[in-house]
């Protein structure tokens, strides 16, 4: 397999994942914005779009990171961690305990979410900076993951409404890694 090969398949992960993920939440958004309905039959088919999404984008970030490794350097590396570790806790780990442990999701999961939430926001922050100033992918690629940490920083404001907290949140990051995707491919 050559090089052009894995990186079409890293985009093409980032971009069935990145579309998995982003169709989960609009869902949510829709029927579920809260995303308290856990005895609704679509509670699990929704989490499962975001779990495989999640998969699939992390089975493609490290083709994203290597087409700009050397110019983002070690930082580079830094915010590609941080992104994946985040990543992997958050839309795999977290959805996976809750989908499986709903309505009684263990207290252990917070610890995850404490550290999966700052890890992701962190590492997409730091990889959008960086994806700017390389100049290996477009601007607009890192413009829209610095607009996905910054959106993702909602969060923890409570006086704005859940349904903007949680789902538009949670829909920029995996739009973002649709481009990320495309731009790979088509490189």
């Amino acid at each position: 397999m050559t090089v052009g090969n894995l990186f079409s398949l890293s985009g093409l992960s980032l971009i069935l994942g990145g579309l998995m993920a982003f169709t989960g939440w609009i869902l949510f958004a829709i029927f579920d914005p809260g995303h308290q309905h856990y005895q609704n039959p679509r509670w699990f088919p929704l989490n499962l779009l975001i779990i495989i999404g999640g998969l699939l984008m992390a089975l493609g970030l490290p083709g994203f990171y290597a087409g700009q490794a050397i110019e983002t350097g070690v930082l580079g590396l830094i915010g590609f961690l941080l992104l994946w570790f985040g990543l992997v806790l958050s839309h795999i780990a977290v959805h996976s305990i809750e989908t499986v442990t709903i309505p009684n999701v263990p207290a252990t999961m917070m610890r995850f979410v404490s550290v999966a939430a700052p890890s992701l926001i962190l590492g997409i922050l730091i990889t959008g900076i960086l994806t700017c100033s390389a100049g290996v992918y477009p601007a607009s690629l890192g413009i829209s993951l610095i607009l996905a940490a910054l959106v993702g920083l909602l969060t923890v404001i409570k006086a704005i409404p859940q349904v903007i907290r949680r789902n538009l949140a949670s829909t920029l990051f995996p739009a973002s890694m649709v481009m990320a995707g495309i731009l790979i491919i088509l490189r």
